[in-house]
């Protein structure tokens, strides 16, 4: 049906990708979770670098080596009119007021702050230009995973709030488990799932321990466990 709606002469491009639809979403699920847009976008700008297509490697050799090359010349001027991105950003809107948990106080305590008259909680913050929105969990579109160092190691964790504390910036969070790498020694993938020990742990953490980095999430088939990628540095697992 769908190959009579053309005209003869005419090559649908997608029509391909519809007849494998049902059978790949069937497979792997939504498409929304395995789209490839960063692979993608790469691949359109590393087409129009090949000027030789019997020689398409080394073309694009050269083409890669001519565009860092100028990159490089223009690199000096970019950093002295661009400004370093600030360390922590909170919004302009006026906060709200936050009354800690108990035990967000016991972790603030632990952290060295110990007056709480004023404490303002933000859902929304920037750490070192990176955006991070709490209360995304469990949505598509999730900004609340975040990763940092702990005992030499990457763990994974959900923000549950920012809070300004006498000057000071720090994050209520809830940990993940223990991250497992599937595909070990590549470590940018991790699987993790929630944990119920969260009394075990410090549930504030100080805004300069996160990661500037974004964390993408897929669950698993299991309805369990998750799937996380960085998009940018790489994990240090427990050896």
């Amino acid at each position: 049906m769908l190959e009579g709606s053309f005209p003869v002469a005419h090559l649908n491009p997608i029509l391909h990708s519809l007849v494998h639809f049902a059978a790949e979403t069937a497979r792997v699920g939504s498409l929304a979770w395995v789209s490839m847009n960063s692979f993608e976008r790469n691949n359109k700008r590393m087409k129009p670098m090949v000027r030789s297509n019997v020689h398409p490697e080394a073309s694009l050799a050269n083409a890669t080596q001519i565009d860092i090359a100028a990159r490089a010349e223009t690199l000096d001027e970019v950093l002295r009119e661009t400004e370093p991105p600030a360390l922590f950003k909170f919004p302009t809107r006026p906060p709200g007021m936050y009354n800690p948990t108990r035990r967000e106080r016991y972790c603030l305590n632990m952290l060295g702050e110990k007056g709480f008259g004023c404490i303002r909680s933000y859902n929304v913050a920037w750490v070192q230009g990176i955006h991070f929105c709490c209360g995304e969990w469990g949505k598509q579109t999730c900004g609340s995973i975040f990763t940092t160092v702990y005992r030499d190691r990457s763990v994974y964790g959900i923000l549950d709030r920012f809070m300004l504390v006498n000057g000071n910036e720090f994050a209520a969070v809830t940990w993940l488990s223990r991250p497992i790498y599937p595909y070990a020694p590549f470590t940018v993938v991790v699987k993790v799932r929630r944990t119920k020990n969260q009394p075990l742990n410090r549930c504030v953490i100080q805004c300069d321990r996160i990661e500037p980095c974004g964390v993408c999430v897929m669950p698993d088939e299991d309805g369990i466990h998750y799937f996380m990628m960085r998009d940018r540095g790489h994990d240090r697992p427990l050896i």
